[in-house]
């Protein structure tokens, strides 16, 4: 179940704000535990087991890693780690376990388990560098299992969880107290929730249409135009289906009253490729600075060390998406652009502005089609399309572009407006005010209409 299916929004989530908020206040982690649970058995199945047991076993582990027992500590980011890297792999490269009858039961990614492998890897080095304290069972499993973080992230800190910020304890508060603070909480959520469900339904879904519908023609076909208007299309669908999927589970978590976890800052006014990548993903790229670029020394050792140091971050972070060689390239792409930013554009600050701004405009999204298609000739083909490269045996039609403007030229430029800096914040400071409620109100229906109409896909980060 996703957090734009409608059983979800009509159905589960009111059913569940009702039940949470009129239990007492020491119960509320219990029937937010279940809820996650059922809600993640719904979704993933068998998978659920993993899950818990992977709960149990850091439970059970923590114990010693609460006292600084190094053994302990490794035992469990082993566990943690080579759970993720299994799967990776054998859902890559499709191997399956077989049973006596013949049968084989194939292996495939269980759902969130990218977010819940680093949580818990997050837990445990806090827990051993005494940044946090041992947690309860309870606590633990609902930090792990939040159904609000658990298909989409953002990857929270236990220290950040909903069982740290929210009162979650008995309360001597009147009922109709209770009853404001907890309306504040949803209303206050739900600003988020529209707004993540808009950019997911009606940019982003739409923006996948446009994409599919590039490559049916096929990318030996496209002319050039076609290929860089493909470009900004998978950028954005990219894009604002991550952020209109992070905004919804940040909602959601609000809702029930925890902190508002932020995963993007407007990555695309960044100024270079690193701070864009300070920007985007920012719970992902937190985790690796702090449990990997730190730990290994970041920038404090002299240049090998700071060029060492994001090579591994790099290297991981293209394994976090997938074993596939596309994402090593990827990664590799953008750790070369990030060391000549660090030790050579930077010595220039007029040079290191312009092109830093270029590398965000153009090459990133150059990137993300490296990220895209995972096929090392379509990858030839699609390039060579794009600056002109056209063999003489291909057939282009040279207008081809002017089908996908017309079907979509609507989403395309609703997309480069999300992109001003002025959107976001006016979303920010005035989301509570009339003008918002009332475009708010039209985002929400509008996203109903589209998903009644089927126009919907899949939440793109479900498969890494």
């Amino acid at each position: 179940m996703l957090f734009s299916d409608l059983n979800f929004i009509f159905r589960a989530l009111p059913l569940f704000l009702i039940i949470y908020y009129l239990t007492p206040y020491k119960l509320r982690k219990a029937v937010l535990l279940l809820a996650s649970l059922a809600f993640y058995l719904y979704s993933a199945g068998y998978f659920v087991i993993v899950l818990v047991g992977a709960v149990v076993i850091n439970y059970a582990l923590s114990a010693g890693v609460s006292r600084k027992k190094k053994v302990p500590f490794v035992i469990s980011l082993v566990i943690d780690a080579g759970l993720l890297v299994i799967f990776k792999i054998t859902s890559c490269l499709g191997l399956g376990i077989p049973f006596p009858d013949g049968s084989i039961f194939n292996l495939v990614l269980p759902l969130g388990i990218s977010f819940y492998a680093f949580k818990l890897i997050s837990y445990q080095a806090d827990l051993y560098m005494g940044r946090t304290k041992k947690a309860s069972f309870i606590n633990l499993a609902v930090y792990i299992t939040d159904f609000t973080q658990i298909v989409s992230g953002p990857i929270g800190r236990y220290g950040d969880s909903i069982v740290c910020t929210n009162r979650i304890v008995s309360s001597s508060e009147k009922a109709l107290t209770r009853i404001k603070g907890a309306l504040s909480n949803i209303s206050n959520g739900l600003t988020y929730f529209i707004a993540g469900l808009f950019l997911k339904i009606i940019l982003a879904d739409h923006l996948a249409i446009l994409w599919n519908e590039i490559g049916t023609i096929g990318y030996d076909s496209i002319s050039t135009p076609l290929a860089w208007i493909g470009v900004f299309v998978y950028s954005m669908n990219l894009y604002l289906d991550f952020w209109g999927y992070s905004l919804m589970a940040a909602g959601l978590g609000v809702m029930l009253g925890g902190v508002f976890v932020r995963n993007f800052k407007n990555p695309y006014a960044a100024k270079s490729v690193s701070d864009f990548y300070r920007r985007w993903h920012i719970t992902l790229g937190d985790w690796f600075r702090d449990y990997i670029y730190i730990p290994l020394g970041g920038s404090r050792c002299g240049s090998l060390r700071t060029i060492f140091s994001l090579s591994v971050v790099w290297f991981l972070t293209g394994l976090w998406h997938g074993v596939t060689v596309n994402y090593l390239i990827w990664a590799g792409i953008l750790l070369i652009l990030i060391i000549c930013e660090k030790f050579i554009l930077s010595r220039n600050e007029t040079l290191y502005s312009i092109v830093g701004r270029i590398n965000v405009w153009v090459i990133i999204p150059l990137t993300w089609i490296v990220f895209a298609i995972r096929s090392f000739g379509d990858l030839e083909v699609y390039f060579m399309r794009l600056f002109g490269l056209v063999p003489s045996s291909a057939v282009i039609n040279a207008s081809d572009y002017s089908g996908i403007l017309s079907e979509g030229w609507v989403y395309i430029a609703a997309s480069a407006v999300i992109l001003l800096p002025g959107i976001r914040t006016s979303f920010i400071e005035h989301r509570r005010g009339k003008v918002w409620s009332v475009l708010l109100f039209i985002m929400f229906w509008l996203s109903i209409y589209s998903i009644c109409g089927a126009v919907t896909n899949p939440f793109m980060y479900m498969s890494f």
